[in-house]
């Protein structure tokens, strides 16, 4: 995640600056160490754990994006806010999914994190789950009501070509039965079916095919989807779209 890496290389700095400011970062840097008995030690003494360093994030977003589920735990226990973002939209909730932590989804959807957050370009946190892998995090989200076809904003994709692009099957399976739309198309013309045939994912195209995706869909450039599985070489894929 190389918006949260920016802000690692950097995070010294903006402490310091932070403590010039006069805002006490004793307890997100204590997270930034995974070191769990300073930050029980410092909870004790009751500090502002909403503080947050410049760009947003809090200790609460720094222990979701280091996958300290059990700091994250003690975070929330002690009255961390499970919705604050940072300057590009990153909540707990979408540095979670991002990490496949299906049960630090399930503590924040608990605190009442938004279960449709979004990232600045609207990557959702079950776009993100799916990308990530994660079963549960997609029912768990899926079950709070998010809207299973929307599109991120830059490239108009959805979970479901999230989940194929990165050839997570099952999570195709399961956004399918939760009604995802297998004919839905990208701003650059692809659908998941087109996504499964450039990686070669042939148990997701067998799933988008028994759900109705085309097999002679074209893209807009002119190549059919069983020419772009030919073109990568998945044979497994171009075999099942010749069968079809």
């Amino acid at each position: 995640m190389p918006r949260m890496l920016v802000r690692i290389a950097g995070a010294t700095l903006l402490c310091a600056v932070s403590a010039l400011a006069g805002t006490d970062l004793r307890l997100l840097e204590a997270v930034r160490r995974r070191d769990g008995k300073a930050v029980a030690d410092l909870l004790a003494t009751r500090p502002d754990i909403n503080a947050a360093q410049p760009g947003g994030a809090t200790a609460l977003a720094w222990a979701a994006y280091l996958d300290e589920t059990d700091i994250a735990e003690k975070l929330l226990a002690a009255g961390a806010k499970p919705n604050t973002a940072d300057d590009y939209g990153e909540t707990p909730l979408t540095l979670a999914c991002a990490n496949a932590n299906a049960r630090l989804v399930r503590e924040l959807l608990a605190a009442g994190a938004d279960a449709g957050a979004a990232r600045w370009d609207g990557e959702t946190a079950l776009m993100i789950a799916a990308g990530a892998g994660s079963v549960d995090a997609v029912d768990l989200l899926i079950a709070r009501g998010v809207n299973v076809n929307a599109a991120e904003s830059r490239r108009g994709q959805t979970a479901l070509m999230w989940a194929a692009a990165e050839r997570h099957s099952e999570v195709v399976k399961t956004l399918i039965a939760h009604g995802a739309d297998v004919r839905a198309v990208s701003k650059e013309g692809f659908t998941a079916l087109v996504f499964a045939a450039v990686k070669n994912d042939q148990a997701s195209a067998e799933a988008l095919l028994a759900a109705g995706a085309d097999p002679n869909y074209t893209l807009p450039a002119g190549p059919s989807v069983l020419i772009v599985a030919a073109s990568y070489r998945s044979s497994g894929v171009a075999t099942l779209l010749a069968d079809h």
